[in-house]
């Protein structure tokens, strides 16, 4: 991209991971790379970020979506915290010659940072106590086609 190395750390299969913080992602997906989402979709409803080209496939399903998953782009892995991206950075990796990071800390260092996010209320939790939160409107089923926004 700029030509910059981001900070890295070391992943659980002893490979180097480029760490991105959400700034430094922010100029990534600005350059055309493209947001790889592994969240769930019950994750995904409430709020996403507000970014150009994003590819939602749940960690969970990942093998399911390998055709869907870009090769010819810089792929830019995002989850809650860092967590999955950070387990799944080797396999995603080994599917693209293109660069490949990790946003640390995931959409909540994106949130803090205070970067662009869509938000649906309708999946806002409610309820009396924390026993019966449940969303306003039910989960969508996972579309099969391609991501949103």
């Amino acid at each position: 991209m700029d030509g910059k190395l981001p900070a890295k750390c070391t992943g659980r299969t002893g490979d180097i991971i480029p760490m991105l913080t959400p700034l430094e992602a922010v100029i990534w997906l600005r350059e055309g790379a493209v947001l790889l989402d592994l969240r769930r979709p019950y994750e995904t409803c409430y709020r996403t970020l507000d970014v150009p080209k994003v590819l939602h496939v749940p960690w969970k399903e990942l093998a399911l979506h390998v055709a869907e998953i870009p090769r010819d782009c810089p792929l830019v892995l995002l989850d809650n915290a860092g967590v999955w991206s950070r387990r799944l950075y080797p396999v995603i990796r080994a599917l693209t010659e293109a660069r490949v990071a990790v946003i640390s800390g995931g959409i909540l260092a994106w949130i803090e940072d205070g970067l662009p996010i869509l938000t649906d209320k309708s999946y806002a939790l409610s309820g009396q106590c924390s026993c019966k939160l449940r969303p306003q409107k039910p989960y969508p089923k996972r579309d099969q086609g391609k991501g949103s926004l």
